[in-house]
């Protein structure tokens, strides 16, 4: 019997029986339940919050894995989690103010087998409750011109994706969240426009300030060095069946050094692409691409693919199957820079299964799998497993 299963029996039987749980709960078809008004839970004052504006919603996410093949940590298991609440409050007319509180606990196995693509796109270091978000919106116009401005997340609004766009209840993986190519600054200082004259296209551009620690305000160094992002989205539907094809373009005005650490350079551009169509009621694919300039960026070029497939066993239609693969290909620089025996790119796959066994609980278990994590600095390849819980109110 291998050394990894000899020794994490207690993790594997832990892993088994949650994936023998949320199966046989699955099994049993349910009816779809009736969203969760969590304005009931506010002291049971629905009219109150209801009239006066206020909304708000609390995520618990823990996630254990288990590092099944990796040359040097077999059978090794490591947990993280983290929780969220959203305080919105409506202003005016079109008008709202977000804030948001986090509390942050460990890495999980990201840091026992460092990869580009990162095992959990949650992994953070230890932080006490911080405020990572405080933001203002405004609707202009019918809608048709959104607005926003404060501490917050880029991502949210840029390369999003129908069915590849969450950590907490859709792929673990960064590489499969959002495209590695984009330099996407964590929770800063930064602005937005988002402009829809039509419901099939639409055009939206943000600046944000480039370097950043989420725990802290952003005020003293708001916009000293710039990431720009402009998208262009089309909407169309085809039969009924919804479509997103999105094409961005970034400019990084921070000082990056290059690669062969011959000076420095403040302009960085890249490209990307996020597409995801629905092929009927049940099955969507998506894809990413990105493009880099290799003499400041470790990956020159990416991609990423895969589908899901909702109610995969019949009368479960709030469950689904994910399958997605991401690659990350090194510029020539990097490979030069870094030594001889590097591979030249990494590759993750991930197969996920996400249970809703309430409106408010998800179980989902998980398999990843990494060739040439790190571009095989360290490993040749990791294979690990996992179980996400989600609590949402």
């Amino acid at each position: 019997m291998p050394s990894f299963v000899r020794n994490t029996t207690t993790q594997l039987f832990f892993f088994v029986f949650c994936l023998f749980i949320s199966f046989s709960l699955a099994v049993e078809p349910v009816e779809r339940p009736q969203p969760l008004d969590i304005t009931k839970i506010f002291l049971g004052r629905e009219e109150l919050c209801r009239e006066y504006g206020f909304e708000y919603a609390l995520l618990f996410n823990y996630t254990q894995n288990l590092i099944l093949n990796g040359t040097h940590d077999d059978g090794k298991s490591l947990g993280l989690w983290y929780w969220n609440l959203e305080l919105a409050q409506r202003l005016w007319k079109g008008g709202k103010v977000y804030l948001e509180l986090e509390m942050d606990k460990n890495k999980g196995i990201d840091k026992l087998v460092p990869t580009f693509s990162w095992f959990n796109y949650n992994s953070s270091a230890n932080a006490s409750p911080y405020v990572p978000a405080f933001y203002f919106t405004q609707d202009l116009l019918e809608d048709k011109v959104f607005l926003a401005a404060g501490k917050l997340d880029p991502s949210i609004w840029f390369d999003t994706n129908a069915i590849a766009n969450s950590a907490d209840i859709q792929f673990q993986s960064a590489a499969l969240v959002n495209n590695l190519i984009l330099p996407f600054p964590i929770k800063s200082i930064g602005a937005l426009a988002n402009f829809k004259p039509g419901e099939s296209w639409y055009f939206r551009a943000g600046a944000s300030t480039a370097t950043t620690t989420p725990t802290k305000t952003g005020f003293s160094n708001a916009f000293a060095d710039q990431v720009f992002l402009v998208e262009f989205g089309l909407t169309p539907k085809w039969q009924g069946l919804a479509g997103n094809y999105r094409f961005i373009f970034c400019s990084d005005r921070q000082n990056l050094d290059y690669i062969n650490a011959e000076g420095t350079r403040r302009n960085n551009y890249s490209f990307a692409l996020s597409f995801d169509q629905a092929l009927n009621e049940r099955i969507s694919l998506f894809a990413r691409y990105g493009q880099a300039d290799p003499k400041v960026n470790s990956i020159e070029y990416f991609w990423s693919a895969g589908g899901q497939l909702n109610e995969p066993i019949p009368g479960r239609k709030l469950d689904y199957l994910g399958l997605g693969v991401a690659q990350s290909m090194l510029g020539n620089d990097y490979l030069q820079a870094n030594g001889p025996g590097l591979a030249h790119s990494e590759t993750m796959y991930e197969l996920y299964y996400s249970v809703r066994l309430k409106d408010y609980f998800l179980i989902s278990p998980n398999l990843q799998y990494v060739n040439h994590p790190d571009a095989g600095a360290s490993e040749s390849e990791a294979l690990a497993c996992g179980v996400r819980f989600l609590l949402i109110f």
